[in-house]
């Protein structure tokens, strides 16, 4: 077995021009590493390394001449003297979803490009927008942060919304509208703060101006459609049962799934047991689904399902696990 080979190159002030080549370590001089400075403004230089194996192969034991799994790591004293690479936004004539990614994903930041390898950044805490240390990776990884909807106790605005199915299922029409105006209500002032950060400069908006416009509009259009939701529950008696239908259904089905997921582990347990709030409740965005739906799945004429120009599909969003299946699943019962 061979052990593992390691070797530090340091490089002075970069000049435009070629690098190397640098040989990596003394056991291995025919393995170099090269490269490519070019100046793109007076501060800002684009660096390109190679690896690079010269190593000649021998007759037999090939491998003895194979560099396996080698790294390349770059840094500067643990300054963080790499930038984050901007990339060029499309064209005008380019596709919506294009410009509205490259808003969303602006402060996500690409430091280096990796040729048949990926790349990890080590980025500095104080200014996310630049990293210290660059390392490859032979099998690239990136971690994705958990997901999870919005609670009452995340936002105080929510507090009142009944999110309850069992209470909902019991909830007589002249009630509705009060024990679901709570989610219209924290979706409007989420909507007001998120278009006061257009002109905060901290939020790099200047240049997806269009593209925050779109959504800001896009949001308020669901939020119509969420606040005309609940008008047809609070004055729709047909409406407001199939709506009763629909949470009874998934809180019997809720409460039947939490039962046997306890019976096949063994555990003792009873359907008074298991029928508690924290077992029967929708969660926020399963919710808002289906109150946006509701008035266009009631009104077969209505110019979101029947319009050419306005007529809509809806996609939930959401990791696996997140609850995309309820919601639909309770969208479907009402229409039942």
């Amino acid at each position: 077995m061979r052990m593992p080979v390691h070797g530090v190159i340091q490089i002075g002030p970069l000049q435009p021009g070629q690098l190397g080549p640098f040989p990596v370590h003394a056991d291995q001089p025919d393995v170099t590493l090269r490269g490519v400075v070019r100046r793109l403004d007076e501060s800002v230089v684009l660096v390109s390394l190679f690896l690079l194996n010269g190593q000649a192969e021998p007759e037999t034991l090939r491998d003895q001449a194979w560099l396996f799994q080698p790294e390349i790591s770059v840094e500067s004293d643990h300054a963080p003297i790499f930038l984050c690479r901007t990339p060029d936004l499309p064209s005008a004539q380019g596709e919506g979803d294009d410009h509205a990614m490259m808003m969303l994903y602006r402060d996500r930041c690409e430091f280096a490009v990796g040729h048949n390898v990926g790349v990890h950044a080590e980025v500095d805490p104080h200014t996310p927008r630049r990293a210290f240390r660059l390392v490859t990776r032979f099998i690239p990884g990136h971690e994705v942060a958990q997901q999870s909807p919005r609670t009452p106790e995340d936002d105080p605005a929510l507090v009142a919304l009944c999110l309850d199915m069992r209470e909902l299922a019991d909830t007589p029409r002249e009630a509705l509208g009060a024990r679901l105006r709570a989610l219209p209500d924290a979706y409007y002032k989420w909507i007001r703060r998120e278009r006061a950060r257009l002109s905060d400069p901290a939020a790099r908006l200047e240049s997806h101006s269009r593209e925050a416009d779109r959504a800001l509009s896009a949001w308020e259009v669901a939020l119509g459609r969420i606040r005309d939701g609940i008008t047809l529950l609070a004055t729709d008696e047909n409406a407001a049962e199939a709506f009763r239908f629909a949470n009874r259904a998934m809180w019997r089905q809720r409460v039947q799934a939490k039962l046997s997921e306890r019976r096949r582990r063994g555990d003792p347990a009873n359907l008074d047991a298991v029928d508690v709030p924290e077992n029967r409740r929708w969660r926020t965005f399963q919710l808002a689904f289906i109150l946006l739906n509701l008035d266009s799945a009631t009104s077969l004429h209505h110019p979101h399902r029947s319009d050419p120009s306005r007529a809509i599909a809806d996609l939930l969003w959401f990791p696996t696990g997140g609850g995309k299946t309820e919601a639909y699943l309770g969208l479907a019962a009402y229409v039942m």
